[in-house]
């Protein structure tokens, strides 16, 4: 029963293994930093409120985009 509450949702868990990627993979550690405060601060897609939900997927999904061309260079 609780299980479908405590998923992650699929963006979250790909944002944060590129985030997760990055942080292990800099040598700078402002970078890292950043990366790691990003994991630990990003408020989980469930814990949207209907309101929220679409500006916030739209901000999620160039967040996204961004970390995936970062993590790819």
């Amino acid at each position: 029963m609780g299980d479908d509450q405590d998923a992650v949702h699929p963006i979250d868990r790909r944002i944060h293994k590129i985030l997760a990627d990055i942080a292990h993979s800099t040598s700078d550690p402002a970078l890292r930093h950043t990366a790691l405060t990003l994991q630990l601060t990003l408020p989980p897609v469930q814990d949207w409120s209907a309101h929220q939900h679409r500006a916030l997927a739209k901000r999620r999904n160039t967040l996204l985009k961004l970390l995936s061309r970062a993590a790819h260079r």
